[in-house]
């Protein structure tokens, strides 16, 4: 069984690694926000230096790139949604079929596979982006809440991995990668934030309680604190699994 298993496995690595779209999000993602975070602290720092500080607003040449980092995990539910929309490409399920029979075995194989691709593209570009950061700023804190570098860019990491696992399960369930693609790129940039305005209860959402693990400063009384915030990802992120693999039953083949 454990030999069935790591074979299916290793059959949608090879297939996921064909897949062009998935590649591409997978590459453009980290040097894009690689090299913008180079620009950025270095343009941060140079502010800072002239003294003109009301080009950078808020930010600091330590921690500016954290900026980016936010808006770089559109990069991970990108390609945790697209692994689905090219799954319903005709004959792509029916191929997958012939091989792994078994569609629980199956549907896991290539869960695996959305969590071993975001988490490579979190690593690569978490640590990257710290990496030219650091060229620039040397050996200055990330933060000024005395909390270590590593436990924030674990956070970063950790949260960007489930991302792309909660994108994929949740385009599974739709059976559309689109519409899960779409929800929670409405969900994270528009309708979370507006009602964390108007109610606590919404820090309970996947990327406000997800964001908990890499604050930047301790936690504050009214926030869930990393832990906490992990927990409740995961349970996001399970039963939107549990929701996928239902639907992933009935997925009709496309000849």
């Amino acid at each position: 069984m454990i030999v069935n298993i790591v074979r299916t496995l290793q059959a949608e690595l090879v297939k996921a690694s064909s897949l062009k779209t998935p590649m591409y999000i997978a590459i453009f993602t980290p040097v894009s926000v690689i090299g913008l975070s180079w620009v950025l602290t270095v343009l941060t720092q140079r502010a800072f230096a002239t003294g003109r500080l009301e080009d950078v607003a808020d930010l600091e040449p330590g921690s500016a790139f954290l900026v980016l980092l936010h808006y770089g995990q559109i990069g991970v539910i990108l390609f945790g949604s697209w692994l689905v929309y090219e799954e319903q490409e005709p004959g792509s399920l029916r191929t997958s079929m012939l091989a792994t029979p078994a569609r629980a075995s199956l549907f896991g194989a290539k869960a695996a596979v959305a969590t071993l691709g975001s988490l490579l593209i979190a690593l690569v570009t978490v640590l990257g982006a710290y990496g030219v950061r650091s060229l620039s700023v040397g050996a200055l804190p990330l933060t000024a809440g005395g909390l270590e570098d590593a436990r924030v860019l674990a956070g970063y990491i950790g949260y960007w991995t489930l991302l792309g696992l909660l994108a994929f399960a949740l385009s599974a369930t739709a059976r559309n990668g689109l519409i899960g693609l779409g929800v929670l790129l409405s969900l994270f940039l528009a309708f979370s934030p507006y009602l964390l305005s108007l109610t606590p209860v919404a820090r309970f959402l996947p990327d406000q309680a997800g964001a908990q693990m890499y604050q930047e400063s301790p936690p504050a009384s009214s926030d869930l604190g990393p832990g906490l915030g992990c927990v409740v990802l995961l349970l996001w992120v399970l039963a939107a699994l549990i929701s996928g693999a239902l639907s992933f039953r009935t997925w009709a083949i496309r000849h």
